[in-house]
Order: structure tokens, then sequence, then C-alpha cells
């Protein structure tokens, strides 16, 4: 998956369905990798790697005997990574804190380029100034993972202590290993399992010809080590299909009513769950029952559908998912219906149109602090505030501008801060303003009460 653009021609970020911790579904979206035989685990003597590719980072190459003796931390990371970028500022008070005992290394497989455009407009957003190694694939053969952020402690000696996630990297801990003391660390443990989207779910479990499908639903419990994903896109030139890995019921129907338009699947704004057990639906809040509890249900709860349709019927594929959760969970029912919410509108202030390219190479590039684009299409930019930059703000973003084909953009500013977008937009004539508007919702309740309700 280079990681960016090959997404972002299949893969949308998961949306969020009422529970910030979506960003975990998201990360299982995003991070998915195959393991390798040679990856090490706790024991293991790690090899003297030697890593160039470095942004911010006082020489030009590093070793990593250059760490002898000292309790070393692999970051590893991507620019994409909500929990990763997070967690920067508690990865620098550990450094303060424990000097030169302990060293922090950021890697990501990202280039140089995407990464220090990422770094330095951190700094100018906040006076943060990161480093990190970049472009890796060595540390990554090594120390393979399915979810990001992945942490690799090891020992002044250079042999592996653990491999685990963020919540273990903590100053206790750490000072437990320095003073050599016994330390339980919980284990990371991915568990990988290879998801082709060109094959349908049933060629592999019924050894059945992938050409010869040419129409299929079907509809599984969580499947451990699947990403955590959504598709819809025509295979080949023949077959229509949409995919759905690891979802809930809440994320499955919007899935189904959305039909992919991203302005509806894009804000939990517009997905009302009316149900008696919402937590059935959509899940706990993991800031409350913690993120051990909170994957518990998720693997007890999630569901896992695909349906393929032949080029003629593609159309139909979305009524037949919507029967097929119809059947699934006959308690519950689903409908688009149209709701009067506040919303954040983009608008023009004028009728001049000062995006509008001038042509060259098409190009674009964004994370959090800036957006490029050229001779790009506006879509893109806004699909963009809708399903990632924006998507947990309580007002919708609509779009009225007006605004057709291609454009040329360049923003500088924090994009899920809403002042600081406002600004850098009213130089191309744009403003966000607060309105109220009737849109589509998505709208899931209990069958009963609405068959109650009817007599």
């Amino acid at each position: 998956m280079n990681t960016k653009s090959s997404l972002m021609g299949w893969l949308w970020p998961l949306l969020k369905v009422r529970s910030p911790y979506a960003h975990y579904l998201l990360l299982l979206l995003l991070c998915t990798n195959h393991l390798f035989a040679q990856a090490l685990k706790p024991g293991d003597k790690v090899p003297d790697i030697a890593l160039r590719s470095l942004v911010n980072y006082p020489s030009s190459n590093l070793k990593l005997s250059d760490f002898k003796g000292k309790l070393l931390i692999l970051d590893f990371w991507a620019t994409w990574c909500s929990p990763c970028v997070a967690a920067f500022p508690k990865m620098d008070s550990l450094r303060k804190t424990f000097g030169d005992q302990l060293f922090i290394l950021p890697v990501t497989d990202q280039p140089v380029a995407i990464v220090a455009s990422f770094l330095n407009g951190m700094q100018k957003a906040n006076g943060r100034k990161g480093f990190s190694a970049c472009g890796d694939t060595q540390l990554k053969k090594l120390f393979p993972y399915q979810q990001l952020p992945h942490y690799v402690w090891i020992d002044g000696d250079g042999v592996v202590l653990a491999i685990t996630d963020g919540q273990q990297v903590n100053s206790a801990n750490i000072q437990q290993v320095l003073d050599k003391q016994p330390v339980h660390l919980k284990l990371k443990k991915d568990h990988a399992k290879p998801y082709d989207p060109t094959q349908p779910l049933l060629a592999g479990k019924n050894n059945i010809s992938a050409n010869s499908i040419l129409n299929s639903h079907v509809l599984t419990s969580y499947v451990e080590g699947y990403p955590s994903l959504l598709k819809a896109n025509v295979t080949g030139d023949s077959v229509w299909s949409v995919v759905g890995l690891n979802l809930s019921i809440a994320q499955l129907y919007k899935l189904a009513y959305s039909r992919f338009d991203m302005a509806l699947m894009s804000n939990n704004a517009r997905l009302k769950i009316l149900t008696k057990d919402s937590l059935r639906v959509t899940g706990p809040n993991p800031k409350r029952v913690g993120k051990d509890a909170w994957m518990d249900w998720y693997k007890a709860n999630a569901y896992c559908y695909e349906a393929r349709r032949a080029a003629p019927l593609k159309e139909k594929v979305w009524a037949q998912m919507q029967r097929d959760l119809d059947e699934s969970f006959p308690d519950l029912q689903c409908a688009i219906e149209k709701q009067t919410l506040k919303c954040l509108v983009l608008v023009r202030s004028g009728k001049e149109n000062l995006l509008a390219s001038k042509g060259g190479t098409p190009q674009r590039e964004d994370n959090k602090f800036s957006f490029l684009m050229q001779n790009t299409n506006w879509q893109y930019f806004i699909s963009r505030l809708q399903l990632y930059y924006l998507q947990t703000l309580p007002t919708p973003l609509i779009d009225e501008t007006g605004i057709m084909g291609p454009v040329d953009l360049n923003i500088q500013a924090n994009l899920q801060n809403v002042e600081e977008l406002q600004a850098a937009l009213q130089r191309y004539g744009l403003n966000l303003i607060e309105a109220e508007r009737t849109i589509d919702v998505i709208v899931i309740r209990d069958r009963e009460l609405i068959n109650s309700s009817t007599h």
C-alpha cells in the first residue's frame, strides 16, 4: 500500500460513529502489513542497522549501535496517524525526564519530503520541533505491525525487551527497566491475515474461482486479523462490489444507506441512533471503559459484509446490502430522513472564482497543517475536509460554493481548526459560516417502536 497515493485510490478514512475511539479503526484500515519471516521477538539481538534518511536530526545518518548503553525505544508512526501525533508531547516529556538514559527514535516509512512538510507545519503551529527517521524499510521488516503506533523496546546491549502499544510507554515502566527491575509489559500482538480486495470472500474458503462468481453477498462475524475497512468500486470490467470489514452495525447501515456519498458518510451528526440498546449498535465510549474493554466489545459485535453484482446489476448492490442488514438485524430499521441541522457552510464571498486552475501537472498533497492542490478537482478538497480533517465537528460541512472542476489551492493552516482554516480560505474569496440547512440524515430505530407507534 506508496502508502498515501495507493490508499487514496480505494480506501477512505474510516467513518467515525459516535466513538472517539474510531481512530483505532482508522489505524486498522491504514496500517495493515504482512508479517515477515525474519521478524524479531523479545530476546532477539537487533542487527546494527544504519538509517540515512533523517529529518531535523543533528547528523545526516545514525546506527542503532549509537545508542549502546541506553534504553532505545523505536516509535513507529505516520503523519496521518492521529494517536501517533498526539503522543509527541508525551514522548518529549519522557526524553526530558530520563535524559541520556533513554532515546526515543521516531521511525516512519513515509518519504522525507512528506515528513519534513508535516514537522515544519507542526513547529509553526505549536512550536514543537519533531524529528524522525524516514523512508524506513529495514526496521519495518524486523518489527512488522498491523496497527500504529507501535513501540519496540531495545536494551543497552541491543536486545529486544518488548514490543508494546503506547499505554506501556510511561515513566514507571521505563524507570523499572533502567533500574533492571522486573517489569511486566503487556506485549502488543498484531494478528495479520491477508485480505485481497480483488478477490471475493467466498473464493478462498470454498475454493471457487473468482471469475465464476458473478453475484454474491455474505455477512460474517468479526474476523481476527482482517483490517477494518470499507470499500466500494468496480473490480475488473464486470463485477461491482461493496465491502465492509470488521465494522459495527451502525457503520454497516451508514455504508449501505449513504451509498458511499461522502458528504452523508462523513459527519456523525448525520447519523441518529434512536434505539433502546445503542451500545449494541455503536459500542461503548472508550474513554469510560478503556481500550481493552472496547476491543473486547468490538471483537464480539463487529461484522464483515461483502456484496458483488455483475455490471448490469451494479446499481442494485446497495438495495441488496440494505435487505441483507434488515434480515440479519430484524429488530432494527434504517431510513434516510430530512432534518434541519446547524451546519458549517462553505460559501463564496464574491462571484469571482479565485481558485480556477492555471493548468499544469495535477498535484495534490495534504496533512494536518497544509493543503496543496494544482490542477486537481475541487471535490477532492471538500471530501478530505468532510471525511478527515473536520469529521469530528458537531456541524456537518456543506459546500455551497458552486465551484466545479480543477482548481489551484495552497493553504498553510491547521486544517482541524475552523478559525485558522477560515482565515486561510478568505484569501481565495471563501467563507465558512454557521447556518441551518435541511439535509439528509441516516436514522436507525427499533422496529418495535415503529410498529407500536402506528397502532
